[in-house]
């Protein structure tokens, strides 16, 4: 992975940190999200593909694990 990548995901926290409030409605569960998303993205960014969204793609990651959380809540 390429620094510029890092950077670019980095530009994208704020959006990120306002969606997962907005899906969560409790700011530990939204920081989670955000920190979930972040690894994630960093771990899988060999599977973005440069000149895409990227916007897109991480907002996808933070509504994946979102929904994650609710189906595991859901379970207990």
């Amino acid at each position: 992975m390429t620094s510029s990548l890092n950077h670019e995901i980095l530009e994208h926290v704020t959006h990120l940190n306002a969606l997962a409030r907005f899906l969560a409605r409790d700011r530990t569960l939204a920081d989670d999200l955000v920190q979930e998303t972040l690894l994630r993205a960093l771990h899988y960014s060999e599977q973005f593909e440069r000149g895409t969204n990227l916007r897109a793609w991480l907002t996808t990651i933070l509504r994946n694990s979102y929904f994650n959380e609710k189906r595991s809540d859901a379970r207990r």
